[in-house]
């Protein structure tokens, strides 16, 4: 009879997996982004003399 192999790899409960997005980084991009003009900002640019 074959002995099975256990794996070193295995899951642990209550182990939370790690974030793959950082934090800071999120945030520096969405500082730099620029604010869409709303359609009336939009609307009264245009018929401005």
């Amino acid at each position: 009879m074959a002995k099975e192999k256990k794996s070193a790899l295995e899951e642990k409960k209550g182990i939370q997996e790690p974030e793959s997005i950082n934090r800071s980084s999120i945030a520096r991009i969405k500082s730099k982004r620029h604010k869409q003009p709303s359609t009336e900002d939009l609307i009264s640019g245009i018929l401005q003399p």
